[in-house]
């Protein structure tokens, strides 16, 4: 059966807990790549694919750390192009005998990067190559060379490495230069008054597949064999000018380099801030592209996953919908029966319909009311996927089962798992159920669709990210219901189309599938339900404050034109009480936490910023239309440090 790796070009990301290891992951993708993140624990030996590209990721550890994580080091026997990234640049240079160190002085923040081209002239490879005190043939130092900007002229005119280089000014054969092509197209660009989350939940907004310009100009020439002129030295900064803006964000340093490589870029305090073997597709930076800080990062990484790795940009939601669909019916077999996990979010939307596409009425849709769902929501979904969608559907009224199994449990992973529990219980009488139906229908001769044997959940690829645990970098967060929260023994076998995806790519599906944009453009919400969304035990008088409070918030949101606007939005009851004043009377209540973020994917995401007069009119009616609600508080967290979810 064909698998994802089989149908796409793979960049394998090697995650050695940076905050950012996802953006890699995404940057790829917005070039229409598939990439995928795994620890960099990973032995290249268990790999089920061979990757057409690795790219090691930053680390808040130090390689000479007694407890640092450190890379198979098969990952460099491989036979692929390396990029390695801060940490990553490290990492590569501390396996092939480069020394790394504490720097002077820290660089967090901006900086410029002076772009050193390599080229033919060999007197420029030795001085690049030369040790930090070494003097070249010229007389100057290493630093000295690469602090000048490159441009001369070798020889009796430009080297063909230098015509590749051509900067922004520079036609090419159609008349528009290559970075023109690249820079056409959206990005976006952030100047030093915005801070760092800003910059992280920006992002390049360009839906998949609706434009393609930056991933066909950067993969003219992909198919070129590694050693070739646009897989020299060279290659990495090929066409980006003399210098660039970069984010800088590391404590140690580069201060040897293993033999055979050189420097193709340095700023004022990192010499070596920039790397690349002189016959092997090895390259390392000590900057971020993956960041938007980085204006032109992305066009680093496309030089690296589609010129040098020679990665096919044919990652689209248009691919993928037709091989998903093939790759379903191959695993269902023309009689298979699915069930699907449905709560009428985004991701159950779109992969119910994904599902009905590929198999029709052999996919039955259920949907489990476990009690802690948003006010009316159970009536809402029925309607909407049989009127809307035509899927057929069945609602399991199983709330007083979830409550019985919650009550008095405080715990957010005990919430968690119990629910997984009892949701896959549920699933499998109401599989019974069916299953009993068919086996009528065969007693009495009527032709029968098959034996349910598969359970759809919409799993995303941050609910994977989120669940990985590895030694050293990486801490699980919470564990995720759709990943953590399932029995080991499920006598359903799980299907999960979506897991390779991100939550916009994820959006552009249920477009390309013509689902209606209000339910696209739905706010997620979580399998536990409002079960995380109580900071307390779970009780039927408390699940019905939250659910008035939230749906007075989501109705103002509404009225006021902004919920297209904010990523999520959603409401919390509190495990506290406060004083309040109400009809000259003390009262002593509940206090409900309002949640509204910003986010590209939802690994970073910042509050989202209301005008006042919309706050206050929440909070008003919330304390005036909730019993038992006396104060409203706005939540101002960032992820990070917070998590989108409080529980």
């Amino acid at each position: 059966m064909a698998e994802i790796h089989d149908q796409f070009d793979t960049i394998l990301i090697l995650d050695f807990g940076s905050q950012y290891s996802h953006l890699i992951t995404r940057r790829c993708r917005e070039l229409n790549v598939y990439a995928e993140l795994m620890p960099c624990t990973e032995k290249m030996k268990d790999l089920k694919f061979k990757p057409k590209g690795i790219i090691l990721s930053g680390s808040p550890y130090s390689v000479y750390d007694a407890d640092a994580p450190h890379v198979d080091p098969d990952v460099f026997e491989m036979g692929v192009p390396v990029l390695g990234i801060c940490y990553g640049l490290q990492e590569m240079a501390w396996n092939m005998n480069g020394k790394v160190m504490k720097c002077d002085h820290r660089e967090y923040g901006f900086a410029q990067l002076q772009i050193n081209k390599i080229g033919s002239d060999k007197s420029s490879v030795d001085a690049l190559s030369a040790g930090p005190g070494d003097e070249t043939e010229s007389g100057k130092s290493p630093a000295d060379a690469l602090s000048e900007g490159p441009g001369d002229e070798t020889g009796p005119g430009k080297s063909s490495v230098d015509a590749l280089s051509a900067g922004p000014g520079d036609e090419t054969g159609s008349g528009k230069s290559s970075v023109d092509a690249l820079a056409e197209g959206p990005g976006d660009e952030t100047g030093s008054g915005k801070s760092s989350g800003d910059a992280r939940s920006e992002g390049p907004r360009d839906e998949m597949g609706s434009d393609k310009g930056s991933a066909d100009a950067l993969s003219e020439g992909s198919g070129d064999e590694i050693g070739s002129d646009k897989s020299s030295v060279d290659a990495l900064f090929e066409g980006l000018g003399d210098e660039m803006q970069v984010w800088m964000s590391h404590g140690d340093q580069l201060t040897e380099m293993p033999s055979d490589f050189h420097v193709i870029g340095s700023t004022k305090t990192a010499p070596y801030a920039a790397v690349a073997h002189n016959s092997k597709p090895f390259y390392g930076i000590q900057f971020h592209p993956e960041v938007t800080h980085t204006p032109r990062g992305k066009e680093v990484i496309g030089r690296f996953v589609l010129n040098i790795c020679g990665c096919k940009p044919n990652w689209t939601m248009e691919e993928f919908i037709g091989k998903e669909i093939a790759r379903i019916r191959q695993l269902c077999g023309p009689k298979g029966r699915v069930i699907g996990a449905v709560s009428g979010g985004v991701d159950s939307t779109v992969a119910a319909k994904l599902m009905h596409e590929a198999i029709g009425d052999r996919f039955h849709a259920i949907m489990v009311d476990n009690g802690v769902l948003r006010l009316n929501e159970a009536q809402q979904v029925h309607t909407m996927l049989n009127r809307d969608l035509g899927v057929n559907l069945t609602v399991v009224d199983a709330s007083e089962l979830f409550l019985s199994r919650l009550a008095g449990v405080e715990d957010p992973e005990q919430k968690r798992k119990i629910i997984g529990n009892t949701f896959i219980n549920v699933f499998e009488d109401e599989a019974a159920k069916l299953e009993a139906v068919t086996a009528e229908k065969e007693a009495s001769g009527a032709e029968a669709k098959g034996k349910i044997e598969w359970l759809l959940q919409g799993t995303l690829y941050p609910d994977v990210i989120e669940s990985i645990s590895f030694k050293g970098p990486s801490a699980t967060i919470k564990t995720h219901h759709n990943v953590g929260g399932l029995l080991k023994d499920m006598k359903l076998k799980l299907i999960e189309p979506l897991r390779e995806l991100f939550k916009d790519e994820v959006r552009a599906l249920g477009r390309l599938l013509s689902i209606p944009a209000p339910l696209v453009q739905r706010h997620p919400f979580p399998g536990p339900g409002l079960a995380i969304r109580i900071l307390g035990p779970v009780t039927r008088e408390q699940v019905k404050i939250l659910q008035l409070a939230d749906s007075i918030y989501i109705e103002e949101i509404r009225k006021a034109g902004l919920y297209d606007k904010i990523s999520q939005a959603f409401a919390v009851l509190l495990p506290v009480r406060a004083v309040g004043v109400m009809g000259d009377k003390r009262t002593y209540e509940q206090v409900i936490a309002l949640r509204a973020v910003q986010s590209e994917d939802f690994m970073t995401a910042d509050w989202f910023a209301f005008p006042p007069e919309v706050l206050r009119r929440i909070s008003s009616r919330i304390t005036n239309e909730v019993e038992g609600i006396n104060r409203v508080t706005y939540d101002i967290s960032s992820k990070p440090p917070a998590t989108v979810e409080w529980l």
